[in-house]
C-alpha cells in the first residue's frame, strides 16, 4: 500500500508536470498570456515594405513587462512572414530597446530568401538576461534587403517565457516531487522482519538439564558436570556392655538383667 509520503510526491510530480505544459506548450499554442510566467503578442497582420537594399527596423512588440524577479531572465521567440513578387534575400536581427536606446541581440542575426511565390516565415530564438529584462523593453526587428525587389512584412509574432518562473520553477517542482516519491517508495517496502519457526511438535523448545528420566527434546541443554555419586554408610552395631543373653522369642542379644527384651518387647522373666 502506498504511503501519504508517495501520494504526496506523486502529487507534486503531477503538478510540476502540468505547469510545464501549460507554459510551454498550451499557452503558446492558444496564444494566451499570464504575467509573470509567459505574455504573447498573438498573430499580427502587417504591412510593412523594405526597400531593395535599405535596411528597416520596425517594432514588433512594445512594452514588454520586466521580470519581477531582478535575477530572473526571459526567453524570446520571434516569428514573422516575409514575401515579394520575385526572389528575394535578405538579413534578419533583433533590437533591444529600452526608453530610445537600443543595442543589438547578439546571435539572432539570420539569412532568409524566397523565390516570390509563397510567404517564407522567418524564426529567431533568443535570450536575455535580467540585466536587460528588470526595465519595460521593447523588441525591433532590422530587415537588410539585399535583393532588387520589395520585401513585404506580412505578419508577425512574439512570445516571451519568464525562464524562472515559467520553465525553473516547474522543473524544480518535478524533482522535488519526485525525491518524495522515491523517499515514500522505499519507507513503504522497509527490512523484512523474518517470522519466528514453531518449535517440532507445535510447542515451543524448552530449556532442560539432562540427568533426568523423561525423554529429553532436541533443543535440551545437557549438563557438563559430573553427576554426584551418594555413598550409603551403613552403622555397625556396638555391642552392648555387659553380659548378654540371646532373646527366647527372637534370639536377639539382650542384656542378661533385662526383665523384657528391647527388639521384641518380650518378657524374659
Amino acid at each position: 500500500m502506498a504511503s501519504k509520503l508517495m501520494v504526496a510526491g506523486i502529487a507534486v510530480v503531477v503538478l510540476g508536470g502540468f505547469l510545464f505544459v501549460l507554459f510551454s506548450l498550451l499557452f503558446p499554442t492558444i496564444g494566451a498570456s499570464l504575467y509573470p510566467f509567459y505574455v504573447t503578442t498573438g498573430s499580427q497582420d502587417r504591412n510593412n515594405s523594405i526597400i531593395s537594399h535599405r535596411e528597416s527596423e520596425i517594432a514588433l512588440v512594445e512594452g514588454i513587462p520586466r521580470t519581477p524577479i531582478p535575477i530572473m531572465g526571459v526567453q524570446i521567440k520571434a516569428s514573422f512572414y516575409l514575401d515579394s513578387n520575385i526572389d528575394w534575400e535578405c538579413n534578419v536581427s533583433l533590437i533591444h530597446e529600452v526608453d530610445g536606446d537600443t543595442t543589438d541581440i547578439p546571435s539572432t542575426t539570420k539569412f532568409y530568401s524566397g523565390d516570390g511565390e509563397d510567404p517564407v516565415l522567418a524564426t529567431i530564438f533568443t535570450s536575455l538576461s535580467a540585466g536587460y529584462s528588470s526595465q519595460v523593453f521593447n523588441i525591433i526587428v532590422r530587415i537588410e534587403n539585399n535583393g532588387a525587389s520589395t520585401i513585404n512584412l506580412v505578419a508577425s509574432r512574439v512570445d516571451i517565457s519568464y525562464t524562472l518562473l515559467a520553465q525553473i520553477l516547474p522543473l524544480i517542482i518535478g524533482i522535488v516531487g519526485l525525491i518524495l516519491t522515491i523517499v515514500g517508495f522505499i519507507t513503504t517496502r522497509g527490512p523484512k522482519v523474518p517470522k519466528a519457526k514453531p518449535a517440532p511438535g507445535g510447542g515451543e523448545p524448552t530449556l532442560q538439564w539432562g540427568g533426568g528420566a523423561a525423554k529429553q527434546p532436541k533443543m535440551a541443554i545437557k549438563s557438563t558436570a559430573a553427576p554426584k555419586k551418594t555413598k550409603k554408610v551403613v552403622k555397625k552395631a556396638t555391642p552392648a556392655a555387659g553380659a548378654q543373653q540371646a532373646c527366647k522369642f527372637c534370639g536377639k542379644p539382650v542384656p542378661a538383667s533385662a526383665f523384657f527384651c528391647p527388639h521384641c518387647y518380650g518378657k524374659l522373666r
